[in-house]
């Protein structure tokens, strides 16, 4: 479902600015070697070879800009409606994937990694992504397999114990 102009253009011109913000503040934070931090302020995951930002978890949780975002009535209604029950953020993240730069992320089941690593116990879940920027094929946009919402096709073998924290350090 894409729903369009969900939030007026001052708005996403308010988060846009927040977002960028909160980059600025953690790259000026970040420690050159580090590809993966956890503090008690932030947890990140930079470009292998760059350290350029590449993606904020827990966003929801350190600013309250985004926290109005996440906690939105548009965004939160949405999700009950097709659930058809109450709804909680599991995981709230800010990718920073320009055009052409880095890694990108490679294809992926979400509840996969849900499922193996934070005990999700069923698919009852969706993903909810606010664009701030234009996203199109020539930009590098998210492709999202039509039915995959349809069926559950894990990987074969085991997931490795706090997987994504070396996976998406990788990407």
């Amino acid at each position: 479902i894409v729903l369009r102009g969900l939030f007026a253009p001052a708005e996403v011109d308010k988060f846009s600015h927040e977002v960028e913000r909160l980059k600025s503040d953690i790259q000026n934070a970040m420690n050159p070697s580090a590809q993966h931090v956890v503090t008690s302020r932030c947890n990140y995951v930079a470009e292998p070879t760059s350290q350029v930002l590449k993606s904020v978890f827990d966003v929801h949780l350190y600013s309250e800009v985004l926290k109005q975002l996440c906690f939105s009535d548009r965004l939160v209604g949405v999700a009950r409606q097709i659930l058809a029950e109450d709804v909680y953020i599991h995981q709230c993240r800010v990718n920073f994937q320009a055009a052409f730069v880095g890694k990108g992320f490679n294809w992926h089941s979400d509840f996969e990694t849900w499922h193996s690593e934070d005990g999700m116990p069923n698919p009852a879940a969706l993903s909810t992504v606010v664009m701030l920027d234009d996203n199109t094929a020539p930009n590098g946009a998210l492709m999202v397999m039509p039915g995959s919402h349809m069926d559950f096709a894990p990987c074969p073998g085991q997931q490795p114990e706090k997987n994504w924290e070396g996976s998406l350090a990788h990407q």
